[in-house]
């Protein structure tokens, strides 16, 4: 008799740190995809942290090609994929980390496409992004999609999420996979940047995936500042430059890989500046004299713990010019959470680049990111500028601007 098995088209990598609800959830929305379960061979890869996933892989057996591998220690997000992509047979490869979902098209989705070209690339689609809600559930506040810029990618603006992802294996094969040395923050872009030097990405516009924004994560809000600003690096200085799409591939081709995320983004970042025209600021200022207003204001309510963007236009009321590339003594954007009475509560908020050099008397429009308390209240966020080991422009005379109230909630 002929045999009805079904070699696997699809490997998918489970990464977790031991929550076995988030773990169920993923698995989950793995078991459910409408093209069932025989082209899927998932491996969950708990990464060294003590848990409870036994019973639940056990669970799952009787539903999907599973395996668990429980590391003795932890190795790191991007070592823990390897690792698991090397236990899979499967010419596809997926990551669905334990907080994230798929949708039950999702995997027909990307078939749809193998169907049509099957050659080695990396295919990719739009995520819905969410954060935790009480009781474990998620709430869907926006769908992130990229459209393939190249600059995008090159210069770690925008990529795709990496539960959306699928990566042929003769593609991950020729770029070694993660870069193990890169354990925290910037290990898929990395990646991505590798794999764009050898085949192409695809996208293909349907939401099939659910990523849940990890808001009170400090490897994530490092994250977010740093591209914060990088993002605002290609623009402004005295030469007015931006960043063109074959500056961008001149960067990535001068990659470099380095034991630490922020290394490498500080590199390409200062490269970027660089040709920017931007100074460090190595001397220390009498006083940093600012004032600002706001051009999008916070919204009257905003989670615990979560980081979000604000606008403002900020004035360099001294006599001295702001540099904006680091330098010994840098100046930065932050802020202030007060109470209701003025006091302070937290007074050393996330520092935000500046965007461009500012000269005496001119103004330059200002996203700033914030993080809320983890403390729910009534608070007044108040924007500043720091030069540090120097001083805050609030605590001179003149300077400053109007503080906003925001009341912080639990999730």
């Amino acid at each position: 008799m002929a045999s009805t098995r079904t070699e696997p088209t699809f490997g998918v990598c489970v990464r977790s740190v031991g929550r076995a609800d988030d773990v169920a959830r993923a698995l989950e929305s793995v078991a459910a995809q409408s093209t069932g379960a025989r082209l899927v061979q998932v491996v969950v890869m708990e990464d060294g942290r003590p848990g409870n996933l036994r019973p639940l892989v056990e669970r799952f057996a009787p539903h999907l090609s599973l395996l668990l591998i429980r590391g003795e220690v932890p190795i790191g997000k991007g070592a823990a994929a390897n690792r698991a992509m090397a236990a899979m047979t499967a010419p596809w490869l997926c990551l669905l980390d334990e907080d994230d979902a798929w949708y039950p098209h999702h995997l027909a989705t990307i078939l749809s496409a193998l169907e049509i070209d099957g050659s080695p690339r990396v295919i990719y689609t739009d995520t819905d992004t969410a954060v935790r809600a009480p009781g474990g559930g998620r709430v869907v506040t926006g769908t992130h999609r990229w459209d393939g810029d190249s600059a995008d990618l090159a210069t770690m603006q925008d990529a795709p999420i990496a539960c959306s992802v699928a990566i042929h294996r003769t593609a991950w094969e020729a770029v070694g996979g993660f870069d193990p040395r890169m354990r925290r923050v910037f290990d898929d872009w990395d990646l991505y940047q590798r794999l764009a030097q050898r085949v192409d990405f695809q996208h293909l516009p349907e939401v099939t995936s659910c990523y849940t924004v990890g808001s009170g994560n400090k490897a994530w809000s490092e994250r977010a500042a740093f591209l914060h600003a990088l993002s605002m690096a290609p623009f402004g200085g005295d030469r007015g430059w931006t960043l063109s799409a074959e500056a961008a591939r001149r960067l990535a081709a001068r990659r470099i890989s380095t034991e630490a995320d922020i290394g490498h983004l500080e590199h390409v970042l200062a490269e970027v500046r660089r040709a920017a025209g931007h100074r460090p600021q190595d001397e220390p200022l009498e006083s940093v004299a600012a004032t600002w207003s706001w051009v999008e204001p916070p919204p009257p309510r905003l989670p615990t713990e979560a980081t979000r963007s604000v606008r403002l236009e900020v004035r360099n009321v001294g006599r001295s010019r702001w540099n904006s590339w680091g330098g010994r003594y840098p100046i930065h954007l932050s802020y202030h959470w007060l109470d209701r009475d003025g006091g302070a509560v937290v007074w050393d908020g996330m520092r935000t680049p500046l965007p461009a050099d500012i000269a005496p008397g001119a103004r330059v429009t200002a996203s700033l990111l914030v993080e809320t308390p983890e403390v729910p209240g009534r608070y007044l966020l108040q924007p500043d500028v720091v030069q540090e080991a120097v001083g805050w422009a609030s605590q001179r005379r003149g300077g400053g601007g109007v503080a906003r109230p925001v009341e912080v909630t639990p999730w």
